[in-house]
C-alpha cells in the first residue's frame, strides 16, 4: 500500500514542534529554518517540515551608498523586522559586501544555501 503524506500546521498542537525537533535531531540536525508546518506520514511519523510564510528580510543598498548609510539602512531594516518577528531570515549572497559583516550584524549563519524564486 502506498503511504500518504499530510501537511499539518505546527500551531495545531504544541506536541508537533517538539516531535519535529526530535525528528530533526535524529536526521543529523537537518531542518527547515523557522518551520511553520510539518509533513506527517500516515503512520504519524514526521518526515519533513516547511516554513510557509516565514518572515524573511531582503535587503539592497545602492553601490553609491556610503558605509555609514549602508549601516544605518541595515539597522533600520533590522529594527523594523525585530518589531514584527522575534526571529527572521536574511539571505545574503557570498559576493555581497555585507556577507563578511553578517555575523557582526547579529546574524547566525545557517550554512551554505542558494535561494530560488518560483515564478
Amino acid at each position: 500500500m502506498k503511504s500518504s503524506i499530510a501537511l499539518v500546521d505546527i500551531s495545531v498542537d504544541p506536541w508537533l514542534r517538539e516531535a519535529m525537533n526530535e525528528a530533526s535531531r535524529r536526521d543529523s540536525g537537518h531542518h527547515a529554518p523557522l518551520a511553520t508546518h510539518v509533513f506527517v506520514r500516515d503512520d504519524f511519523k514526521i518526515v519533513g517540515a516547511a516554513g510557509i510564510a516565514v518572515p524573511t528580510l531582503t535587503f539592497w543598498a545602492a553601490s553609491t551608498s556610503t558605509p555609514r548609510e549602508s549601516w544605518e539602512m541595515t539597522k533600520l531594516a533590522n529594527e523594523r523586522m525585530a518589531s514584527l518577528h522575534e526571529h527572521f531570515l536574511a539571505p545574503c549572497s557570498p559576493d555581497s559586501p555585507f556577507f563578511p559583516l553578517m555575523g557582526r550584524l547579529g546574524y547566525h549563519r545557517l550554512g551554505p544555501a542558494d535561494f530560488f524564486e518560483h515564478r
